[in-house]
């Protein structure tokens, strides 16, 4: 008698079936720990557009404001651009004289999942 080589139809459901199982799992947990990565990214560019601010007003102590394409020499690279789910173009860097305040929008984020 011959033995037949290959596997059954039973066989290979059941492991296309598991298959997709473990991609119903891995799945979800990418797109957290993908998220996660991009918030965190964008919040180190937040403080690192702050501390350029920092520098260009100390630089510029008359200024009334600071135009983000003036930061440009203050940071090694380009300018960053903010999280992509924010769906956000550019950062702003809001400056309130009188308070001496920095803001920079959009700001910092929270991971809420």
């Amino acid at each position: 008698m011959k033995k037949k080589k290959g596997f059954t139809l039973l066989e290979m459901v059941i492991v296309i079936g598991i298959i997709a199982l473990l991609l119903a799992i891995a799945i979800p947990r990418f797109e957290k720990t993908n998220r996660t990565a991009e918030i965190t990214s964008h919040n180190a560019n937040v403080k690192m557009l702050k501390n350029a601010s920092i520098l260009y007003l100390n630089d510029h102590p008359e200024a009334e404001g600071i135009p983000v394409e003036s930061l440009k020499e203050y940071i090694e690279g380009d300018i960053p651009k903010p999280a992509r789910f924010l769906n956000e173009k550019t950062f702003t860097v809001n400056y309130d004289k009188a308070s001496g305040r920095i803001t920079i929008t959009p700001g910092e984020q929270e991971n809420k999942k």
